[in-house]
């Protein structure tokens, strides 16, 4: 009696999602426990979902999640693959690809799949941002400037994408767009773009600052 007594107490705390063998069943749980951020536990239940149900997206792209803040970035990038061989239009799949290619330092991955994304969308500031910085790196200046004018246009206050429009132009030798550039993001807070005007525009970033 004692022995059935206790193991019916232990009954009680063990979580009922252990007896369920329906994916949707582990894949709620994996949320649960993204919501707590143990990504770890969460990524355990979901490759239990997706051996039952290797098909469902929802559960891959969970999984992808959990990778992504496990930093397990060339399996998160596989997850992804998968996800866009199933939907085919979905940007942010391809958005995902272009930062995760990126985080890996393969620059040509990154732009192929950002650019896929702008195709199939267009409007994501960070898109065209993060596209315009490898386009930067890669010493592509006329593409860097195109894809930073197009950041601001979706978002006019970010200074990011003003200071780096101004590398671009200074490095085609438009010295002049560079400098209003520097000025116009040092006014809005950017912290590196006071040097910037010192070294190569001879302007004191005070000029640059807004007025009292």
């Amino acid at each position: 009696m004692n022995v059935l007594r206790v193991l019916t107490i232990f009954s009680l705390f063990v979580p009922a999602v252990l007896f369920s063998q329906h994916p949707e069943d582990m894949n709620n749980a994996g949320v649960e426990l993204m919501d707590d951020l143990k990504f770890a536990e969460a990524l355990a239940f979901f490759n239990q979902a997706i051996e039952k149900d290797s098909v469902t997206t929802i559960y891959r792209f969970n999984r992808a999640i959990a990778l992504t803040h496990l930093e397990k970035y060339r399996e998160t990038i596989a997850e992804y693959q998968f996800l866009t061989s199933k939907v085919e239009d979905e940007p942010q799949y391809f958005s995902q690809l272009g930062t995760l290619y990126n985080k890996v330092n393969d620059s040509e991955q990154s732009i192929k799949y950002y650019s896929k994304a702008i195709e199939l969308d267009g409007t994501t500031y960070s898109d065209y941002f993060q596209r315009g910085t490898l386009y930067l790196k890669k010493n592509d200046f006329v593409l860097a400037v195109s894809d930073f004018s197009e950041a601001l246009k979706l978002n006019s206050e970010s200074h990011y994408a003003l200071h780096n429009r101004g590398i671009a132009f200074f490095k085609l030798g438009q010295t002049d767009k560079a400098c209003q550039d520097w000025c116009a993001a040092r006014i809005k807070g950017n912290p590196y773009s006071g040097s910037h005007l010192e070294i190569n525009c001879k302007v004191s970033a005070k000029y640059c600052l807004p007025k009292e």
